[in-house]
């Protein structure tokens, strides 16, 4: 009887042991995918952070905003390299209090500017349109 209750502690130990290490191994897998998950958003973040300071640069150069000016250009931001492509009208209109027949009424136009960032070492990448509303001179933008 003695002999019983010893293999059967044995056996309950191994087994309640067997638990234990597999509890301690799925714990290993979920922190790692956390980490994982954390470095994801970071690399996220850093990307979208340099697309944005590349569409701020863009956005405080009076130059982006000319159909015959605008062009691609690159801005290095941090260890990323932002492509700011060239700005587009999309729409315009003649200021309020001005009239459209006189030639020369200045314009509240809309422009688009997109700025394109990728991280070949983590793979994030993304793409940030931002819309300008500006006024500007007669038949600065044509859609």
């Amino acid at each position: 009887m003695k002999n019983e209750t010893g293999a059967v502690t044995l056996l309950v130990s191994l087994i309640i042991l067997l638990i234990m290490t597999m509890l301690v191994i799925s714990s290993i897998n979920i922190n790692t995918i956390n980490f994982r998950i954390a470095g994801n958003m970071q690399a996220q973040n850093l990307v979208e952070a340099a697309a944005q300071q590349g569409l701020e640069d863009a956005i405080s150069q009076t130059s982006s905003f000319s159909n015959t000016t605008a062009a691609d250009r690159t801005i290095t931001v941090g260890d990323y390299t932002a492509n700011v492509v060239a700005s587009k009208c999309i729409g315009t209109e003649v200021m309020s209090g001005f009239s459209a027949v006189w030639g020369m009424s200045p314009e509240e136009n809309v422009w688009e500017v997109a700025s394109e960032v990728s991280d070949p070492l983590t793979g994030a990448s993304i793409t940030v349109h931002q819309g300008v509303k500006i006024q500007q001179l007669a038949d600065s933008c044509i859609p």
